[in-house]
């Protein structure tokens, strides 16, 4: 469990509660390329979920697929001929993300999978063969792109897709660096007082005691505390 303090958002902090309630833990969904499934905390212990493009191996099919994440096949078939860049590339993906996150798809419980070979039946039969049609905690989404590292050539789309994931309610472990939303801590450590908090500069003060201290902005961070830059900042 953790308080409002560490990472509130609609999905698990209703609108109007008090700041420092104790509010359900955010579900974590792991996130990597497949070849990382023998790197320690890459994968997490559920099923390994494709958000590929067009897998084709049969490995890369994996235990369902979710249509929501995959980037569109034409898109990726431009980016690899080079007739769009990579920015380009993901910026086309973030109207839909940005369309389903405000719908609420992309929260947990809400996160809809379906059978890895749907495409292949004319779009028929997008059932999962087995398990929860929702992704759940401990599940990994997968691709194939290299992760990051001095000979990768370009980025991967899961790094777009665990932005909108963290901001619709998951924490998300991309390659093996758990992200998390944060929101500013209002409440004063000293003597506990939550109203009246002012904030200047990035300091927040206390008016009863006149204890300061500086606040984190609103967004995601990885759990040792850096803000999260964005996929699509250069």
């Amino acid at each position: 469990m953790w308080t409002s303090g560490f990472g509130d958002c609609s999905a698990c902090h209703p609108r109007g509660a008090k700041k420092g309630t104790i509010v359900p833990e955010r579900p974590t969904i792991y996130a990597s390329n497949w070849a990382s499934w023998r790197s320690a905390g890459h994968h997490g212990p559920g099923r390994k979920l494709s958000v590929m493009a067009r897998p084709t191996r049969p490995w890369e099919l994996g235990d369902a697929c979710i249509p929501d994440l995959m980037p569109k096949v034409q898109d990726l078939a431009k980016f690899k001929a080079g007739r769009i860049t990579e920015r380009e590339y993901l910026l086309r993906m973030v109207g839909p993300l940005g369309r389903r996150a405000h719908q609420g798809d992309l929260g947990p419980g809400r996160l809809t999978l379906a059978d890895s070979t749907w495409w292949y039946r004319g779009g028929a039969n997008k059932v999962p063969a087995f398990g929860s049609p929702v992704a759940q905690d401990g599940d990994t989404l997968c691709c194939v792109c290299a992760r990051p590292g001095p000979d990768r050539e370009h980025r991967c789309h899961l790094e777009l897709v665990s932005e909108y994931l963290v901001r619709g309610g998951w924490d998300v472990v991309l390659y093996g660096r758990r992200m998390t939303w944060r929101e500013p801590a209002y409440r004063c450590s000293a003597c506990g007082n939550d109203d009246g908090i002012q904030v200047r500069a990035g300091r927040a003060e206390c008016p009863d005691c006149h204890t300061n201290w500086w606040v984190h902005r609103k967004g995601i961070y990885w759990l040792d505390g850096a803000r999260f830059r964005g996929a699509l900042v250069a």
